[in-house]
C-alpha cells in the first residue's frame, strides 16, 4: 500500500504537530528523573521561573513540566534543573 504522506514530506508541506499554532499557546517540556521509576529529590522552581517566557512549572507523576511562551525559552527552563 503506498503511502499517501510522502509526497507532502518530499515538498516540504507537510504539517506536524509542532507546526500548528494557536493564541496564547504554550509550549511544554518534561525534565524526567535519569533513572526509570526514580522520582525528583528537589529541583529549583525560582531559577526556572527566573527564565524570560517561562510561565509555570508542574510537578507530574513523571517529571517536571516547564511551561513556556516558546520552545526555546521551555528548554532553556528545563536546562535549570540540571
Amino acid at each position: 500500500m503506498a503511502r499517501l504522506d510522502i509526497p507532502e514530506k518530499v515538498a516540504g508541506t507537510a504539517v506536524f504537530g509542532l507546526d500548528v499554532s494557536v493564541p496564547d499557546m504554550l509550549y511544554a517540556v518534561l525534565a524526567r528523573p535519569p533513572a526509570y521509576g526514580a522520582k525528583p529529590v528537589s529541583y529549583d522552581q525560582k531559577a526556572a521561573e527566573g527564565v524570560k517566557g517561562v510561565r509555570k512549572i508542574v510537578s507530574t507523576p513523571n517529571g517536571i513540566a516547564v511551561c513556556a511562551e516558546s520552545l526555546d525559552a521551555a528548554w532553556k527552563g528545563r536546562d535549570t534543573f540540571r
